[in-house]
């Protein structure tokens, strides 16, 4: 549907409006930073310090823009352009005040007035991020139940800035000398001071509503929602992390440098996740943090223990030594104990995915699970019942599963590992993937090679199928041959040496003997020749396997039943069950000694099944036999070939031949 052009008018305004914010906020930070680096006093605002707030207000005018160039009423989207624009202002304000107050000492009206504009920065900034949390992700209130806070929020917020902006006295570092010049002396009385304290304690308890909703949106959201909360709470805990981190140091350059970059992970983490980019990544960025936080201290109680232990046993500089080299060689243990237990509490499904594929891969190196098995395990380690797996096989340049069969192509595959690549109905969180490619490495290979040689021997087993329609084909273009060549030619001179005997005249009789020895002759080489042409197929295979067999039987001495197909099948597999049914029945007859033979063929999920059994004395072997030939036969063609013959109690033979081409 085409947006009316009111919409479209609306929404190109709020880009330009949102361009043109962001862009003064980042202009006042660069002017900022040009003011400051011109000072030859600095104050305490380093050049890093400096150059991480600049990266605040950046990172939050470019994403806000990117948020805005795609939904242009999103409220989030124009806290982070808001908080750039006011962010730069507040800097501006607040160096310029210093340039002329602190170094030049003149107090001019537009230096007293960034003075005052520059008081309220730190409750701007702490407002606008729980007006984020608020409105994130969707840009708007959650729901009816939350209005009341907002307009809470729009109430006291302002009327804190207010109040902070006009305290009297003296003002905060660096202008604690110089009273605040937008000051009013009735908010300085006790009742103005009630009404101050009042006025911030609700507002910090506004702050605390906004984060907690949050935590109760989180509870009831969809996957995607709550990996965009995750990502905003990630951030934004980092910010007391750095803080503790700071303190425990006890270093205030650290702190100006760590405690702004920290706050700038905030607006970057905004941004993508409204933008929706990479969000399963955040469980794998949380897992990683908790991981190394609680690794770090392990590690620096163990090291702080052995030392002090070792110090009080025998001291020497080589106690230092002992526990650095122990706590080298505790890292990977503790790491993996460490990652065990923080799965198993806050990565639920990569614990499980860990478990699941180590007892697999256990299993498989034992033998007492099939490599085919692996694309089951996967779904189950995904939760995912529609996954497939596939391996590239570099000889013939395709895919296939992990059953030897070429696999599907599409654009849908993802890597897993270097040897396989999965295609998933779900989305897959970044750590679970992570702990699936680290775990299934083993079974990966395994999986592939085996794969691999199932697609080998089924591209051998083809290659044996195209030959042994080749080699019959050619048999019956010989038998052809025959039929149609030398058998006539030869029909034809006993013809003629017949007619020539009868014409011989009275005294020429004596050749009529070495005549008929003649046409004897050729009648036994026409009959050698009728028996090499059935050697290569039966003329009764003409009408179908059915009535060759049929006849087949009808020419035995003993009695056989059959079971018969009636429609007809491939040539090559009429062929090859006709001669191993007359290997059978001949073996039964001269060798077996039978009194009753069962002949019973048909055809069971697109293959020939074969079956001739006997009541003989058994013992036969297809080692050493023409059986082995016939074993062959069928093998060439994709076929199963099984001899069942224990002594004194007959033999039953089967032969299975597949009939697709």
């Amino acid at each position: 549907m085409t947006a009316s052009p009111r919409r479209v008018q609306t929404a190109s305004v709020a880009r330009i409006l949102g361009w043109a914010l962001a862009l003064i906020g980042v202009i006042s930070m660069g002017l900022s930073a040009a003011l400051e680096l011109s000072h030859s006093t600095p104050r305490d605002m380093s050049v890093l310090e400096l150059i991480a707030s600049t990266a605040a207000v950046l990172i939050g005018a470019v994403l806000g823009i990117r948020i805005l160039q795609r939904y242009p009423r999103h409220g989030v989207g124009w806290l982070l352009v808001l908080m750039s624009f006011v962010g730069g202002l507040l800097t501006l304000a607040e160096v310029y005040a210093f340039d002329a107050l602190v170094i030049h000492r003149g107090p001019t009206w537009g230096a007293r007035a960034a003075d005052v504009f520059a008081q309220p920065s730190w409750v701007v900034a702490y407002a606008a991020l729980s007006l984020v949390a608020l409105l994130f992700p969707s840009g708007r209130i959650p729901g009816s139940g939350w209005r009341p806070l907002a307009w809470a929020c729009a109430f006291l917020f302002p009327a804190a800035i207010v109040l902070i902006t006009v305290q009297p006295g003296p003002q905060d570092e660096p202008f604690a000398a110089l009273p605040n010049p937008g000051g009013i002396a009735w908010v300085g009385t006790g009742a103005g001071q009630t009404l101050t304290g009042l006025t911030m304690l609700l507002s910090l308890a506004c702050m605390a509503g906004c984060v907690a909703s949050l935590f109760v949106r989180f509870v009831a959201a969809d996957s995607v929602e709550r990996q965009q909360i995750k990502a905003l709470l990630y951030s934004a805990a980092l910010t007391p992390v750095a803080f503790i981190a700071c303190l425990a140091t006890g270093s205030d350059g650290l702190a100006s440098i760590v405690l702004p970059l920290a706050l700038a992970l905030v607006p970057l983490a905004v941004g993508l996740a409204v933008l929706r980019y990479r969000l399963y990544d955040v469980d794998r960025l949380i897992n990683r943090t908790v991981l190394y936080v609680v690794l770090t201290a392990l590690l620096a109680f163990a090291y702080i223990g052995v030392s002090v232990a070792a110090q009080l046993v025998a001291p020497s500089p080589l106690a230092t030594a002992i526990a650095t080299a122990l706590v080298v060689l505790a890292f990977r243990p503790l790491r993996d104990v460490a990652q065990t237990q923080i799965d198993r509490r806050f990565a639920r499904s990569s614990a499980r995915a860990r478990v699941l594929l180590r007892a697999f891969t256990d299993e498989l190196r034992h033998g007492r699970r099939s490599p085919v098995e692996l694309e089951a395990v996967l779904g189950a380690a995904f939760d995912d019942p529609g996954l497939s797996l596939r391996f590239r096989l570099e000889s013939p340049g395709w895919y296939v599963d992990g059953t030897g069969v070429r696999a599907l192509e599409g654009d849908a595959w993802v890597p897993l590992g270097a040897v396989a690549q999965i295609r998933s109905t779900t989305a897959v969180p970044g750590l679970l993937f992570d702990t699936v490619v680290r775990e299934s490495a083993l079974a990966l290979e395994v999986s592939r090679l085996n794969a691999e040689v199932r697609a080998q021997m089924a591209l051998v087993a083809d290659a044996q199928v195209r030959i042994a329609t080749a080699g019959f084909e050619e048999r019956r273009r010989v038998e052809r041959d025959l039929h149609d060549g030398a058998q006539q030619r030869l029909l034809s001179l006993g013809l003629q040496l017949r007619r020539l005997q009868r014409s011989l005249p009275a005294q020429a009789k004596v050749l009529e003997p070495a005549l008929d020895a003649a046409v004897d002759e050729i009648g036994r080489t026409i009959a050698d020749l009728r028996r090499l042409a059935g050697g290569v197929a039966p003329a009764s295979l003409a009408n179908g396997l059915g009535s060759a067999l049929a006849e087949l039987a009808a020419g035995l001495p003993v009695p056989c039943d059959v079971d018969l197909p009636s429609t007809r099948l491939p040539e090559r597999v009429e062929a090859a069950a006709y001669f191993v049914a007359c290997e059978a029945v001949a073996n039964a007859v001269k060798h077996a000694e039978a009194t009753r033979i069962q002949l019973r063929a048909v055809v069971v999920d697109d293959a020939l099944h074969l079956v001739v059994t006997d009541d003989g004395h058994g013992g036969a072997r297809a080692a050493g036999s023409g059986l082995s030939g016939l074993a062959d036969r069928v093998r060439a063609h994709g076929g199963t070939f099984a001899l069942d013959s224990p002594l004194g109690r007959g033999t039953t033979l089967e032969a299975v031949i597949p009939c697709g081409s």
